[in-house]
């Protein structure tokens, strides 16, 4: 079957809001239940069982079960039914992330950065009730709001 095409991103018209420096992670919901979802990293790294028990070394040295940290953040994000349909893309940022800037403990978190309809390929956009893009979140009856 072939796949349809993404919706055109006009990149003319976008916007820089901030350069995060972190770990990517897609969130996504591939058994249609919105307390379960999965997510995977750029490295494609991902919950699977050969994954999960992967240990990293901070920048201070401290040891940490990276997927299961992840998780703990992804945890306590609210979804719905309306959010089934779509892919979310954050940024992790936490010391155990691999990153050149250290951000201080009040700064982790999941940082949105995209989303994406998965049956329509359209790009989630602010007009559409997503608030806050580039800024750590919370999901709330799929609308974005602050998480601190």
């Amino acid at each position: 079957k072939e796949v349809e095409k993404a919706a055109h991103v006009d990149l003319n018209n976008a916007d820089m809001i901030d350069k995060l420096d972190g770990t990517f992670v897609g969130v996504f919901f591939p058994y249609d239940d919105p307390s379960r979802p999965e997510f995977h990293t750029r490295k494609l790294l991902s919950t699977s069982a050969q994954d999960f028990d992967l240990s990293i070394t901070s920048f201070h040295g401290k040891k940490y079960k990276f997927l299961p940290l992840i998780k703990s953040y992804v945890d306590n994000l609210k979804f719905d039914e309306s959010d089934i349909e779509f892919t979310y893309i954050f940024e992790f940022i936490h010391e155990a992330s691999y990153v050149v800037t250290k951000y201080s403990p009040e700064k982790y978190g999941l940082y949105l950065l995209a989303g994406r309809n998965v049956k329509t390929h359209k790009e989630l956009l602010e007009k559409e009730g997503v608030q806050f893009i580039g800024d750590k979140v919370l999901l709330e009856k799929s609308l974005w709001s602050p998480q601190f």
